[in-house]
Order: C-alpha cells, then structure tokens, then sequence
C-alpha cells in the first residue's frame, strides 16, 4: 500500500562528493517519517553521481527512493520537472543537492502542510547569509517588484513544498533553468495562491562547485537570464 504523502525531488549535477551525505540524510528523514519519498535525479551528470545514488541508497526502503537518470543535462528545472513527472503524491517538492539548505528543512515543511487544506506553497527563507548573498537576493526581488509588480521575497530559497495541483499548472510552461524557482512563484502570485516562508539556515558548500550564482560571472549570468525570463513572462 502507497502511502506517500510528500514527494521530494532532488536534481543532481556532478555532485558525486556530496551523494554519500545526501543519501545519509535522506535515510535519516524517511526513519522518521516513512510518509515522505525521495526522487534522485542525476540531471545529467559527467562525473560518478549515478553510480555513487546506487550505491549509497542501497539500504532505504524501495517504496520510500527512486533513481532517475537524465541522459544530458538540460537545465536545473529540466531534472526538476522529470521528477516530478514521476510523482503522484498529494505534495511535491524539490531542494538542491548542495546541502547548503538543511534536508531536514523538508521535515519542517512537513509538518506545516498539516494546516493547510487548499492549493499553497511553502518555502525557506535563508538566514545566516554572506552579505553578497543577501545583497544578490534584494536585488532579484527589486527587480521583479520593478517589472512584474509582484513581491517575491527569497526567490531561490529551499525547499519549496506544494500541491499537486499547483503542478498541473506549471507543468506545461515550466521552464528548464533555475527560472524554474521564479515561476512557480509568479504562478502562485497570478493565481492567488498563498506562499509561506520558514526559516532555514544556509551552509557553506563542502564538496564539488556552485552550479548557480557560484562566483561574479555565473552570478551576472543568472541575473541577465533571469531578467529576460521576467521580460518573456510580461510580454506572454
């Protein structure tokens, strides 16, 4: 029998370092609550992640982790979205592989969709950031107030944790970039969808390379695609 309630997607993309840590975590959550199941997404990878998942995930429950292998890396949402695809639970989620967000923070997520009995989000809210970080994060929420008109406090922050039903309506335009975050946002916005934030506190990256804003220019990338995604959103 099926009792899953919460579906967690986690994309990773030559993360072979950090897979040992991330299956021990996973475990540790799904002993304490085996109504929780994981989808490891290797999105991709070049390097040993798909082989590390096998062997690391050996002992969780079977019903409670699935392993899906994406061929060619097409994006962060890209690995997402397959994930999700997958999924039949009555909430998903998704998180990243870097463990700089907590993935006991889902257990916290958790618990507060207990109180909730309509379509809604819940999301972290990243605390104990560098200056840089909290400067970068200020200024994608200005922007976005500036073109769209929306509020978004934190839009990269993890987990998110949603209905179902919010999936169905961004399955089909979901893009495959870290866009992906700002969407489901935007989404809920235009369709008066609730958003709650929880703290969460965010870490320092041990092992392998930041695949987002890791340094200046991966950030100005971010950020140029980020405002071209805005702009495509308005004009649509």
């Amino acid at each position: 029998m099926n009792n899953i309630e919460l579906t967690v997607i986690i994309p990773c993309f030559n993360e072979e370092g950090n897979i040992p840590q991330i299956c021990s975590r996973v475990n540790h959550i799904i002993l304490k609550n085996k109504n929780i199941k994981f989808i490891l997404v290797d999105n991709g990878s070049k390097d040993l992640t798909y082989k590390a998942l096998i062997d690391n995930t050996k002992s969780i429950p079977k019903n409670n982790v699935l392993i899906l292998k994406v061929i060619e890396n097409k994006g962060y949402g890209y690995g997402i979205i397959q994930g999700l695809n997958k999924a039949n639970s009555k909430f998903l989620g998704w998180t990243h592989a870097d463990l700089q967000t907590d993935l006991n923070d889902i257990l916290v997520g958790f618990k507060k969709i207990k109180n909730y009995h309509r379509d809604f989000l819940i999301k972290g809210r990243r605390i104990k950031r560098s200056f840089f970080g909290k400067i970068l994060s200020l200024g994608m929420e200005i922007i976005v107030k500036l073109i769209i008109g929306e509020k978004l406090a934190d839009i990269n922050a993890q987990p998110k944790i949603f209905t179902q039903n919010i999936y169905k309506k961004i399955k089909k335009h979901a893009p495959n970039d870290f866009s992906l975050d700002l969407f489901i946002l935007l989404l809920c916005k235009k369709n008066n969808i609730p958003i709650y934030s929880f703290d969460v506190v965010f870490h320092k990256r041990k092992y392998g390379v930041a695949k987002g804003g890791g340094n200046f220019f991966s950030t100005i990338k971010i950020i140029v695609r980020t405002i071209k995604f805005i702009y495509k959103i308005k004009t649509d």
